[in-house]
């Protein structure tokens, strides 16, 4: 009898288990739109938790934003934004998402010790100028001071995302000098990269 009793108390404890897993904290009078409102809801306060904060400015000039991104991979489903593991590739992939600046890369960014190479496609905003029009928060019309402002950012943020202050190195898709159209502005490909004083 006791085994008995004891079987039908495991039972009825799987049964209570299995029945609160299906519902899944909603009530069981709750309409399909109710259910579907209350995942709206959470789904919202979870988008709206941001990946990661991006700075964006010159040096010394920076301006907060949050990072909202629901897929969490922008641009690429191999993405993926690991803060304690950050990528550099993935960390300007999520610059160029939040500005519409083409940040397009002629090669996955450079590591070797102590140091990183960027090395810009002809097609991106460095060269071109060119802003996504719905990002026109972002848009600087004047070549010098964007060149300028897409570098010092992506500086300032992967100092931030690696805890240290990097040595970063920008070139040509060939590994060239930046030449920025329009300008007489010239990166250096074979020195640290370092933000231009302010006339």
């Amino acid at each position: 009898m006791k085994k008995n009793f004891k079987n039908l108390a495991i039972y009825a404890t799987m049964v209570i288990a299995a029945l609160s897993l299906g519902s899944c904290g909603s009530a069981k009078d709750e309409t399909p739109a109710a259910t579907t409102a209350a995942a709206s809801t959470a789904a919202t306060t979870e988008a709206q938790k941001p990946l990661l904060v991006v700075s964006i400015g010159t040096e010394g000039n920076m301006k907060n934003y949050d990072y909202f991104c629901e897929a969490v991979n922008p641009g690429s489903a191999s993405l993926s934004w690991n803060a304690s593991n950050p990528d550099a590739d993935t960390l300007i992939a999520i610059i160029a998402d939040l500005t519409g600046w083409n940040l397009t890369l002629a090669n996955p960014v450079s590591v070797s010790p102590g140091s990183f190479t960027i090395y810009f496609a002809e097609d991106s905003s460095i060269y071109t100028g060119a802003v996504d029009s719905a990002k026109s928060d972002f848009a600087i019309t004047d070549k010098k001071q964007l060149a300028t402002t897409i570098l010092d950012s992506i500086v300032e943020n992967m100092n931030t995302a690696y805890n240290e202050v990097l040595t970063i190195y920008f070139a040509a898709a060939d590994g060239s000098d930046i030449a920025v159209p329009g300008t007489d502005m010239t990166i250096s490909a074979s020195e640290p990269y370092s933000a231009p004083e302010e006339e």
